[in-house]
């Protein structure tokens, strides 16, 4: 008899057990999927946020520090002079948009498709921005001291550009790019590709790398 008690006992308990394993699955299940919707809201929300600032007047207020702008599509969106520090851009599509002057200072940019977007003279200090597109991009005088690791810069236009004291561009692309006058002295450049990549005598290069040669002359400013 007292077998059997135990028997039983111990059958409850495991059932128990059992049952309340699956419901704290089920609760935890329950917690991702409204922690997923609420983020699929909140970043639906910031979308809206930032079209309805999209304009040509670089006086227009764009307070976008901070915002979780992952994976959004901004193409061709008009936001010169936009805050952008902190934001996470992780492959945000920004493709074409006009973002001169805009503030990416600590911005998350990974795999950001910036592909023929207006940067002339942003900031993207401190910006993480490994395999970027900035191909075709015009990044006249920006700054660029930033993790930059595999980005693609192919014929971008980076006149003037500052890598300021310290960039990782490591294997980074720059075929075809303009680099007259730009400023590469902090850049770690190991594995870059230069091929028809162009400069002049006013490009800054860092002490231990040899200038590519030039393969073709710069086009007029």
């Amino acid at each position: 008899m007292f077998r059997e008690i135990v028997i039983v006992g111990l059958v409850s308990a495991a059932v128990v057990y059992a049952t309340t394993a699956v419901d704290d699955r089920r609760a935890e299940t329950d917690r991702t999927i409204a922690a997923e919707q609420n983020k699929r809201a909140e970043r639906l929300e910031n979308l809206r946020f930032v079209r309805e600032r999209s304009n040509p007047d670089p006086n227009t207020l764009r307070p976008f520090a901070g915002l979780d702008l992952e994976g959004a599509i901004l193409t061709g969106l008009e936001l010169p002079g936009a805050d952008l520090a902190h934001a996470n851009l992780l492959e945000t599509d920004l493709a074409r948009a006009n973002l001169t002057g805009a503030m990416f200072f600590n911005a998350r940019l990974t795999r950001a498709w910036l592909v023929g977007a207006n940067l002339t003279g942003a900031d993207l200090g401190g910006a993480i921005a490994p395999a970027a597109e900035f191909h075709r991009a015009n990044l006249t005088g920006a700054r660029l001291g930033a993790h930059l690791a595999g980005a693609n810069f192919m014929k971008a236009n980076l006149r003037g550009a500052d890598f300021g004291s310290y960039a990782d561009a490591t294997d980074a692309d720059f075929r075809g790019a303009d680099l007259s006058g730009a400023d590469l002295r902090g850049a770690e450049l190991a594995g870059a590709n230069w091929y028809e990549v162009c400069w002049d005598a006013s490009t800054l290069w860092p002490t231990d790398v040899s200038p590519p040669s030039s393969a073709r002359e710069c086009s007029a400013a």
